[in-house]
């Protein structure tokens, strides 16, 4: 009795212990971005960097990294064919699809200490279009507050943004959203166990 206790504090204990997320991207000069989770105060972490063609993924264990690559889109040899897995995942896709708008609210509302920042540089040939841009992002970024900067770029035709966002989420909100949405499923596929209108398990209709 007493080692099942100890391991039920255990597990709950690691249920507990957070998971930190940054996300970062930006596209000065070229395409960079970031991605960056780490559990329980960097005990596992994993980072994952890209600039251009190139990208860099890491796991780290206790601050040691034990695993690690670099990977350029100009390196063949490393390329595979991806159509099987690619089908596979599109299946999921469908099947889920109903279903996502629902799990990414739940998850955007675990998400605590939520942090984000946009910022925006905007720029057309016509500095007429800029003005009339940049009159309707203040409505936007008047709404937002700080989350959202605008920049109107009257030099000229120019794109740029710079996102960063941080939050922590607690592994055993993921596991009862999972569990949430798990049953949802599963109730959709069964649906002969559900009585409908007299019973459609009984083939027959009151």
């Amino acid at each position: 009795m007493e080692i099942f206790l100890t391991i039920s504090l255990a597990v709950l204990v690691l249920l507990l212990l957070p998971v930190r997320l940054h996300i970062s991207a930006d596209n000065f000069g070229e395409l960079c971005g970031a991605f960056k989770v780490s559990y329980g105060f960097r005990l596992i972490s994993y980072d994952y960097s890209s600039h251009g063609s190139y990208s860099r993924s890491a796991v780290r264990v206790l601050g040691l990294t034990i695993s690690g690559f670099g990977v350029s889109e100009k390196d063949t040899s490393r390329k595979r064919d991806k159509k099987g897995v690619h089908s596979r995942e599109l299946r999921w896709f469908r099947k889920l699809r109903p279903y996502l708008p629902g799990i990414i609210r739940d998850i955007l509302y675990a998400i605590k200490g939520k942090e984000a920042s946009v910022h925006l540089k905007l720029g057309f040939d016509d500095p007429a279009y800029t003005g009339m841009a940049a009159g309707l992002m203040s409505c936007v970024t008047g709404r937002l507050g700080e989350t959202v900067r605008y920049t109107p770029d009257f030099s000229g035709e120019n794109f740029e943004v710079d996102l960063r966002i941080y939050g922590v989420i607690i592994p055993i909100a993921m596991i009862f959203i999972g569990i949430k949405y798990l049953t949802i499923y599963l109730w959709d596929r069964i649906p002969g166990i559900r009585n409908v209108k007299g019973g459609r398990k009984y083939e027959f209709n009151g």
